[in-house]
């Protein structure tokens, strides 16, 4: 391998990426090393959706002096500037495409780093490459979607066709970020505002590339199998896209892997906590403890991974709702109780249903304007209504609404 960069300023990112052409796709990537460390095995580094290069700045100053790192876009990624549609490639394709890429470059062996959407890569990747692999490091890593978050990309996705992307950035920044607990994790308002308008300024293309991705995310699910290489599995405690008791579920196929969880932090630590996940990935690298109280690992990790951690939801009292699909179903209930990510309804007339209701539906609250989008789960005429908050004005909306119900359900308590 022959590396560009022996440092990194921020002016390294002005420079084009390099290019490799591989299996009839375009590849691109930056790469670095000090002269001493050249043969060693480096640490190649698949980055989320809207995660450029430039992104990784800092941490490329962090492991540098340890290793070669390698920044590295496959076809649909933030940096990739390919111009062939994507669309139709599956995870293998690209776990494929990314071995392609190794053997170009005659490296043998590699530390493998997926963030988010390039953990899914990672993982495949292991998949069928897993003897290439020194070490795997997965971040944000889910073997399928739930039901729930599945419903509302697929709601994000239809949102995209209908050329809303002011709407899709700001339903896409409430996924990435965990607005319930801003305070704990610290995104303060300019972090929601940079993220937003990193999305809502994608490019047509780029806008057609993630939404590929999403649609890849759709319609696979990431393959079953045991695994022997060493491997840290790397979890946010607010994270409310990729839970981390999902991420537990991925540790638990590997036989030699060690799972943490970064405390105060959601799907957007690489914002939040750059240091302690470059802390994080030099300890596990070198084989060292987890020195910082922030990285939760061993047996307080896994615990805390497995608490259901769920928002105190506010008794309501006689708010009359309809629940309505797009194909004409609808039914009336009464909304018993609520917070910022649904609530529960009484629905007299769905007696005999028990299901995952598919598609997009919507709550009309009556004598009100609030008409929400959502998915819905149906049990017997009890119901769960999960709040899609395309807008920010909806979310505000919702916010008041909610308020208005603490309030009530606070004056109760004080009665008795």
């Amino acid at each position: 391998m022959q590396y560009k960069h022996s440092d990194v300023t921020q002016k390294t990112f002005e420079d084009r990426p390099e290019t490799l052409h591989v299996m009839g796709w375009e590849v691109n990537y930056m790469s670095f090393s000090l002269p001493e460390h050249r043969e060693k095995s480096p640490l190649i580094i698949l980055g989320g959706t809207f995660q450029s290069f430039a992104a990784f700045y800092q941490d490329i100053k962090a492991y540098l002096p340890s290793m070669p790192v390698i920044l590295v876009a496959l076809p649909g990624q933030y940096n990739n500037r390919g111009k062939r549609d994507s669309q139709n490639l599956s995870f293998r394709d690209l776990a494929e495409i990314m071995n392609a890429f190794l053997d170009e470059h005659s490296l043998e062996t590699v530390n493998l780093a997926g963030f988010s959407y390039g953990s899914l890569i990672a993982y495949q990747y292991a998949v069928y490459f897993e003897n290439r692999l020194e070490q795997l490091i997965l971040a944000g890593c889910s073997l399928e979607l739930r039901h729930a978050m599945r419903e509302m990309m697929q709601h994000m996705v239809d949102t995209l066709k209908d050329s809303e992307q002011s709407q899709f950035a700001e339903m896409m920044s409430q996924v990435l970020l965990n607005f319930n607990t801003r305070e704990q994790t610290g995104s303060t308002s300019g972090v929601l505002n940079r993220l937003t308008d990193i999305i809502r300024q994608l490019t047509p293309s780029e806008l057609t590339a993630y939404q590929a991705n999403i649609c890849r995310l759709l319609r696979e699910n990431l393959p079953r199998r045991s695994f022997a290489v060493r491997t840290l599995i790397l979890s946010a405690q607010h994270d409310h896209l990729i839970l981390p008791s999902e991420a537990l579920e991925v540790y638990k196929l590997f036989d030699n892997a060690e799972f943490i969880v970064i405390q105060n932090s959601d799907h957007m630590l690489p914002l939040q906590a750059p240091r302690l996940i470059q802390t994080a990935l030099l300890q596990f690298l070198k084989g060292e403890d987890f020195s910082s109280p922030y990285i939760l690992s061993g047996l307080e990790a896994l615990a805390q991974a497995q608490e259901r951690r769920q928002q105190i939801r506010y008794p309501v009292d006689g708010m009359e709702a309809v629940v309505s699909h797009p194909d004409g179903f609808s039914w009336v209930g009464f909304i018993e109780d609520i917070n910022m990510d649904g609530c529960g309804l009484s629905l007299p007339e769905a007696q005999d249903i028990a299901s995952e209701c598919s598609g997009t539906w919507k709550l009309t609250i009556k004598n009100t304007d609030y008409v929400i989008p959502g998915f819905l789960h149906i049990h017997h005429g009890k119901a769960s209504f999960v709040f899609y908050k395309p807008t920010f004005e909806m979310r505000e909306a919702l916010h008041r609404l909610v308020g208005f119900a603490r309030v009530t359900d606070e004056k109760q308590v004080a009665v008795h």
